[in-house]
């Protein structure tokens, strides 16, 4: 596939509108936990369920022409750092050395040689940023 210079704005809605849905369906699930067990169970498994959406949205615009992107350690590098470290190192942050990445700037502040964790407020502000990243960059 070639290189992505622009994605539509209907695309764009339409990953918002999913990251939405995540979101609430998860909160929804979380909100039914009404004992210490299903509460425990639900905490255990929020970082697994939203390191997969880490990595399914930097999927929904893997193919975005780099040139465009700043590489000023911005969301864009964030990303793409959170999901090849969830993917490829087991959840644990392992820097790129051709992708910056800045923890004290970073939506998530993890430190390289930690464990990722990501809860649903932390991926909210994650993918918000993302998106208006893209938006602002490849529409």
């Amino acid at each position: 596939m070639q290189a992505a210079t622009t994605y539509s704005h209907q695309y764009i809605v339409a990953t918002r509108a999913r990251v939405a849905e995540q979101l609430a369906t998860f909160r929804r699930f979380a909100s039914v936990a009404t004992t210490p067990d299903a509460a425990a169970a639900i905490t255990a498994w929020a970082p697994v369920y939203f390191g997969s959406l880490v990595v399914g949205l930097d999927h929904a615009f893997v193919h975005r022409r780099r040139d465009a992107a700043q590489h000023d350690a911005d969301v864009l590098d964030e990303i793409r750092t959170l999901a090849s470290s969830i993917a490829e190192h087991g959840g644990v942050l392992t820097l790129d050395p051709t992708v910056p990445y800045d923890h004290e700037r970073s939506t998530t502040g993890a430190r390289p040689g930690t464990l990722i964790v990501v809860d649903d407020v932390t991926f909210e502000h994650l993918a918000d940023a993302y998106l208006a990243a893209i938006e602002a960059r490849y529409s």
